[in-house]
């Protein structure tokens, strides 16, 4: 059985390159952290969840149940990138929280050949009129195309310090990438 992950900071067309190389009985893990952010800003302020290492449980808590379907696994984000926004976040994060979370992540993907893909979003107009004008995305990445190309820069340092990364995929061209997958690029810019 095989287990790909997809790494890369928001925007970078990890759920879209998914979608396009799913089989029918692959399983994909999809990433929960937008449907979180959904369904908890319906509740009050204070019994909002501070932090991102919810994300890291939850990430961990889905990757265990597709798991034991024993099929092919195609997995938005690894639980480094919620580690990495928590790290972002504080200032830094304890190297404790990185090695168990790892190895569990590790630990439950043992019986699979793993291979990890990194994509890297250089589209800087595609980054300024799409991503950083998504609400969600603003609160975790504000500021300017820069300033997103510097975070990105630190996540994939961080990234690449922690998981073996067997290809890097950089989108140079928003659409021209869609292309390449068999999809119609529907944005104008």
């Amino acid at each position: 059985m095989k287990a790909n992950i997809f790494y890369g900071i928001s925007g970078t067309f990890k759920e879209t390159t998914i979608k396009s190389k799913l089989g029918k009985d692959d399983i994909p893990v999809w990433s929960s952290i937008k449907i979180w952010k959904e369904l908890e800003e319906s509740l009050p302020p204070e019994y909002r969840i501070p932090g991102n290492l919810k994300f890291a449980l939850l990430h961990l808590t889905n990757l265990q149940r597709a798991s034991e379907e024993n099929k092919n696994l195609y997995i938005e984000r690894g639980v480094t990138d919620m580690l990495f926004f928590e790290s972002l976040k504080l200032g830094g994060i304890r190297e404790g929280i990185v090695t168990s979370s790892v190895n569990k992540e590790s630990e439950l993907l043992a019986e699979f050949d793993v291979t990890r893909f990194l994509l890297v979003m250089k589209d800087r107009e595609f980054i300024r009129q799409y991503i950083l004008s998504n609400k969600y995305r603003r609160e975790v990445l504000p500021g300017d195309v820069s300033d997103y190309l510097e975070k990105q820069e630190s996540y994939i340092n961080f990234t690449k310090s922690i998981n073996k990364i067997n290809e890097t995929i950089v989108i140079d061209n928003a659409k021209t990438y869609l292309n390449s997958l068999g999809l119609e690029f529907k944005i104008n810019y």
